[in-house]
This record gives structure tokens, sequence and C-alpha cells, in this order.
């Protein structure tokens, strides 16, 4: 998506912002074209809270940004950085692409120095310390690695191997070195290899793709729980060479590919002609500028429609666009920004059924999103970027139910029937069910938690099985020293389960093993919480009886216990 490349933005943005700025809601945008950067507009996208802009050079230079048809000069990437700058910015992103087709050292040498310029360019220049105090530009320069893409003209061009690719890597870590004001991110060169093999894939990698997930695979979009070894290991019994498939298969374009048989509208000869024009590093025309014939507009009867100068006809604002302004007016008015909390009210709210395969923080998100949208007079924070005044008790794990969750709300005027008005927008089995106003001395969710409560269920037809569980369970109930270890990346941690193992119960429902366990929580010298989770003891047993593994089990956390003299809002 090129939201820049809607030609009536400017007046959309304009009439959106000003509505919703008067309800505190703020406006983002993707990354924007260096070539079209408006400040206006990007004024206007942030006026709630100024946040970093964001632009997408792709390359260094600009016979390699020809090469993939950035159509970008240096000038005007200076020019949009250099002008944000001085209407107050003080941060920029920018995003890269490493290993692009016929990449050269010069090419990566050119993101160094075009961030060096920025920088000194800013350095040097004088603006209104009203907007900004700060005498320097952060920048936050994003590397990710090329992958070869079906239906596109790149398709034909090998990837670079893992080992280039680190070394490119470690090339502009070192050319970096020294710039204040610059932070690095880069891509795991083993995560694109993984895309290109996915990319450039067969009907064999339907296999693949089984192997690994047969392997453990399946919750590899977090971080902490992808492993390469199982993806790699599933394609190399099949006989699968990742390098072979990422640099040697499909480099001809005269030779058929497995996706031919998709239509995208796009014609073969097109994309031939287009993949020799960037070996050649000639650019193409966009099409709103002159047609090339790439074959979508014929195949589907849909003709792009443009106008001349878009930024000329501002009558065109969000007043003319019906299910925009709906939808902006359907946004109730908030409070006074500044009038400070009179009080809190503790809700516990459900996350049953398909609501507990939302993360965290989509979770916190939704709830937050609820709130907006009803229209309680919620206290804000006073802080540069003013947000919510909430507070929200202890995470819950992915997959694991729950009978209530506590979160104070902060409100600037007393309001009661809080449920009433915020569940007609969160979903089924993700309600609120209980609600308890509290002073605001009261302390905080995370500091008055003494114990939960959990119940977890596995469906074993193996009695067997069920009998040595039962022990087990007997044991750890009178055993003074159960030792656990917890890895991450990062770190590894030994304790003694036994010391926040409360209690625990066996029971059995027909074929179902129910397990109920009460675990204390500790805190650590700071003052900070420490949470045990279910699987870790669902694991402890698991190792000892070799029955299911956590995965396995349906987990539900039933019941928050705080200190004696707070009411406890939930039972099970």
């Amino acid at each position: 998506l090129s939201i820049a490349d809607f030609s009536y933005l400017k007046p959309l943005v304009m009439g959106v912002s000003e509505t919703l700025k008067e309800k505190n809601v703020s406006l983002s945008l993707p990354s924007q074209r260096a070539d079209r950067f408006n400040v206006e507009v990007a004024e206007a996208v942030q006026s709630v809270r100024k946040s970093t802009l964001t632009f997408a050079p792709e390359a260094g230079t600009e016979r390699l940004r020809n090469v993939i048809n950035k159509n970008l000069t240096d000038a005007e990437i200076m020019n949009a950085v250099t002008t944000a700058y001085q209407s107050g910015w003080n941060k920029v992103k920018l995003y890269f692409i490493l290993g692009l087709p016929t990449e050269t050292n010069e090419d990566l040498d050119g993101i160094v120095d075009i961030v060096r310029r920025m920088k000194q360019t800013c350095l040097e220049m004088k603006r209104d310390k009203s907007l900004s105090l700060k005498g320097h530009l952060d920048v936050n320069v994003t590397l990710s690695n090329f992958v070869p893409k079906p239906h596109t003209p790149f398709q034909w061009f090998p990837q670079d191997s893992m080992d280039t690719l680190a070394q490119k890597i470690q090339y502009l870590r070192d050319a970096f070195r020294g710039m204040k004001g610059v932070k690095l991110n880069f891509t795991d060169p083993q995560i694109s290899k993984l895309e290109a093999v996915i990319s450039k894939g067969g009907p064999e990698l339907a296999d693949a793709l089984e192997g690994a997930y047969r392997k453990g695979a399946y919750l590899d979009a977090w971080d902490d729980i992808l492993n390469f070894d199982k993806w790699f290991a599933a394609m190399d019994e099949l006989g699968m060479d990742p390098e072979e498939y990422t640099r040697c298969r499909f480099t001809n374009p005269d030779e058929p590919v497995p996706w031919d048989v998709v239509d995208m509208g796009l014609s073969k000869e097109w994309l031939k002609t287009e993949y020799e024009r960037a070996r050649e590093a000639m650019g193409t025309t966009p099409c709103f500028e002159e047609c090339s014939a790439c074959g979508v507009c014929g195949t589907y009867s849909t003709w792009p429609k443009f106008i001349e100068n878009p930024y000329m006809e501002e009558e065109k604002t969000a007043a003319s666009v019906p299910a925009v302004k709906d939808a902006v007016d359907a946004i109730k008015p908030v409070a006074d920004l500044k009038k400070p909390p009179v009080c809190k009210v503790r809700v516990a709210i459900q996350k049953k059924k398909s609501v507990k395969f939302l993360s965290h923080l989509d979770w916190l998100r939704m709830f937050q999103r609820a709130l907006t949208r009803s229209g309680l007079p919620v206290a804000y924070t006073q802080g540069f970027n003013p947000k919510h005044k909430i507070s929200f008790g202890p995470a819950l794990s992915l997959g694991v139910e729950s009978d209530g969750e506590y979160i104070d709300v902060f409100l600037s005027s007393h309001v009661t029937g809080i449920a009433d008005q915020v569940n007609v927008y969160l979903p089924e089995n993700g309600k609120i069910i209980s609600e308890a106003v509290l002073p605001l001395s009261e302390p905080k969710i995370d500091k008055s938690i003494r114990q939960m409560t959990y119940t977890a269920r596995w469906t074993c037809k193996d009695p067997a099985k069920a009998y040595m569980m039962e022990e087990r369970i007997q044991q750890m109930r009178s055993q003074s020293d159960i030792p656990m270890d917890i890895e991450t990346k990062t770190s590894k941690k030994s304790f003694n389960l036994s010391q926040y193992l409360s209690d625990i119960q066996f029971e059995k429902d027909k074929n179902d093993i129910i397990v109920h366990m009460t675990l204390d929580v500790g805190f650590t010298d700071e003052g900070q919480p420490i949470i045990i989770k279910p699987q870790w003891v669902l694991d402890v047993i698991e190792k000892d009886t070799h029955s299911a593994s956590a995965l396995e089990w349906s987990i539900c956390r039933t019941q928050i216990m705080l200190k004696e003299t707070q009411k406890q809002l939930v039972t099970a």
C-alpha cells in the first residue's frame, strides 16, 4: 500500500483529523513517499500525538533505486527529512533492503552516507525553539533482506546466501559505529531464507510445511518460539536444499514456474521486460503518467483514475465521503483531558473461548478501544502522549481462559453502570462481568495480588497414565523441593516450585483429568511480582509421568486473590 498514491489524501486527512482531534483520537499513516511528503498532512495526522515519521528509500543509491523502480532521488529524500525536522520532528525511521539485485558495497556505503548527510544538515539548521529544543535528528534505520516474490519482475533474481547477508549486516554495523543518534535494526537472515523458500516453493513445499508443523513449528509468529532448526530439518528430510531454492531455482525467465497456474492479471511478457529493465537499472514510468501495458487493466477492466493536482481540490473533504463521516461522528466526545481522576473502577472482564486466542497486547487494545467508543469520562495521563489512565493485572498466557481479569479504570467524574456502556463494544466471551468503585488510594492490582487459582483439563483414555498422574500430584502436595528450570532466549532461571505451589488437587470426570492448583505470587527485592505460570506446573507433571504436554491442556484462571482488605470480584 502506498497511501500517498491516493489522489485525495490531503483533503481527506485534513477533514478527518480535525474531527478526531476534538475527541483525542490520533490518526496514523504507513510510511510516506519522500517525493510526495506534505508537512500539512503530517501535522494533521499527528496533531494529537507527534510520533516518528517513516520513509522508505529502500536502497542507498539512485542507481539501485532505479533497479527496483523506486524513482527517488537523494535530493527528494533529503528534502523530506530536513523539511520534517524544520517543522518540529526530531526522529525519522528509514527502511532499506539488503541484498537487492546488483547490489555492491557502494550501495551499502550510500545508506551510511545519506544518513550521515541528513543528520549533519539538520544539525546545522536553525529552527524555531518553540517547536523543539532538541538540536539534532535521531534516525532509526531498519534493514530487511531481499526476498524474491512470485508475480514480480524479481521472482527470477537469486537471494544472497545467509553468509553474504551476515557479512553485509556486519559491514553496516561497522560503518555506522560511532554515529550518534542512529539506531540500527536488522532482520535475521534465517527468517529471510525461510521466506524465500516458501515464496519460491512448488507443490512439494506442502510436505515441508506439514513436516515442520509435526515437529512443533506452529506458533512461529512469536520470536521466542520460532525455531529454524525444525523448519530446515523438515526440508532436509525431504531432500530440499534451502540454498538451491533461493539461489538456483527459477532464475531463467523462459522456464515455467509453479505459480504460473495463478492468474494475477499481469502479463508474463511484461514481467520479463521489467526484469530486463531492472538488470539495466532502467526505471519504468508510473501508470498515472503513462500506461506500461502490464495487463491488469485489460484483464479486469479496471482502469485507474487520477487527477492532475490533488492538493488544489480542497473541497474534497471527509464530509463528501459518507462512510468516513459516519464512522468519525460515531465516536463519542471525550471528557476534559486536563481533568484529574476522582475515582477508579475495578472491573473483571472475561476471556473465554475464542477470545483466549487474542494476545495480551491485542486484548488490551481491544478494551481501550471499547472505552474510547463508549464515551465514558476516562481520565488521561498528563505526559507528552496522553493515554487512558488504566492499570491492568498480570498478563495471561496465550490460549489460557479466564473467569475474570482485573482492570482498574480511572475516571474524571463519578459514573455508574460501566459494564453496560462498554460491553456494547466488546465481543462475546470477552465482556465485563462485575465492577466495584474504589478510592484512588487503593493499591495497584499487581501490588495487591497474593494468589491465583487455575483449573486445567485434559482428556485421557489411558487409565495407567491417569493413575500415574494422580500419584505424582499427591507427591507434589507434600514435596518440599520441586526443582524447575525455565529457559528463555536471554537467560535460564532455576527455582523451587514448591515455594509457590500453595495447593494442587487431582479430579477425574469420566475420561477427563482435572487439575486444580493455587499458586502464590512472590515479589522481588524491587517489589516486582513473581508470577508462576500454570503451564510450568503441568510441565513438571508431564516430565515425571510422560503424559500430556502443557499444550494439550485446556487451562482457565478461575480466581485472582488480592489482599484480604479488598473485595474479590470473581469466584469460580
